[in-house]
């Protein structure tokens, strides 16, 4: 991601794929971003338009991978293409080598380690592929499923930050998980 106009790839594990969003991806996006627990974990905006998911699409994934500082992937299933959430590396920092992951799923695809495997597909990809040396997961500890995706991603709970701020305006503590290469 040093600012290369390279195509951004796509990641496998024959279960999961990671792909760059498509325009055709948006209806599913908007339906997914509805969810209430996707609204309250993350940063999407609430409430979630069509717009939103065009937008998002079509301007700020490429944008952000044409700068270097994300790379955003829509997680579908392997064998039938069905879009079941989202992956992304942000806040990429190169200097300090580092970037943060977020990610959610679709509420019906939950439960079966499609978000581990969402995760630990694009860590792998940005520590060897990327050279990062520090990849991080914010969660709020009352989220338990994404805490525990983070641990099983290969994190481990470094710090609390106390009374983080978050998209909603609310003051929240925050558990930073790390997986350093």
């Amino acid at each position: 991601m040093h600012h290369q106009p390279s195509p951004q790839p796509q990641l496998t594990d024959d279960v999961i794929v990671l792909r760059p969003w498509r325009s055709t991806d948006a209806l599913w996006l908007c339906e997914v971003c509805q969810d209430p627990d996707i609204q309250r974990w993350t940063r999407v905006p609430v409430p979630y338009a069509m717009s939103d998911a065009t937008s998002f699409i079509d301007d700020l994934a490429p944008t952000t991978w044409r700068n270097g500082t994300a790379a955003h992937f829509a997680v579908t299933d392997a064998a039938s293409g069905r879009g079941l959430g989202a992956v992304g590396l942000v806040a990429v920092d190169r200097d300090a080598s580092c970037a943060e992951i977020g990610y959610y799923l679709a509420s019906f695809e939950r439960g079966r380690g499609v978000a581990t495997r969402a995760v630990v597909l694009i860590a792998d990809w940005a520590l060897s592929d990327l050279g990062l040396d520090r990849l991080e997961i914010h969660v709020d500890p009352r989220n338990t499923p994404s805490a525990a995706v983070a641990e099983r991603s290969g994190f481990h709970a470094e710090q609390v930050l106390a009374q983080g701020s978050d998209p909603r305006a609310e003051r929240h503590d925050t558990v930073v998980f790390v997986r350093v290469d």
